[in-house]
Order: C-alpha cells, then sequence, then structure tokens
C-alpha cells in the first residue's frame, strides 16, 4: 500500500476540523402552542372599590411583553394608566 502524500494528509485533517466546528443553531424544541394558564392577580379578580396604584398578574411560565400598554387590556378605560412588564 502506497504512503498518503503529506498535502492530502493535510487537506483531509483541514476537512476535519472544518466540519466539527462548523457551528449552527440548537433546534429550539418543540413549538409551544399551549397559552400561559392564569395563577393569581392583586387584587383579586372582580375586585371592587381598588384604591392600589398597582396590579400584579401571575401566569404559570414566563412572557415576554414588548408594549405591555398596548397588548394588556384593563376594563374600565382609565385614561392615565400605565402599563409596564417586570421580569
Amino acid at each position: 500500500m502506497k504512503p498518503i502524500p503529506k498535502y492530502i494528509a493535510i487537506l483531509l485533517v483541514i476537512i476535519g476540523f472544518y466540519a466539527c466546528a462548523s457551528t449552527g443553531s440548537p433546534d429550539g424544541g418543540p413549538y409551544d402552542e399551549d397559552p400561559p394558564k392564569f395563577i393569581r392577580a392583586i387584587p383579586e379578580p372582580n375586585a371592587t372599590n381598588n384604591t392600589r396604584k398597582k396590579i400584579s398578574i401571575e401566569f404559570d411560565e414566563f412572557i415576554k411583553l414588548e408594549n405591555a400598554s398596548e397588548k394588556v387590556i384593563i376594563r374600565p378605560f382609565y385614561p392615565d394608566f400605565h402599563c409596564q412588564s417586570i421580569v
């Protein structure tokens, strides 16, 4: 059996390193189709005569909320109400 020429051996090693070092993005898992479930809120749902300046709503999973004041609807409407997401 003939020995492999040096340049072919070097080329094979370079190709092997390139194949091992190639980057890719992870799969990320299956698509999440289940909506988050409501756990609790402060004040309690349907509470009346609330004087709090802040409300808190808890869900069973993390929610990334962008433009909270456009996504969260509070009724009756309060013109000076501002909404923000807290991580």
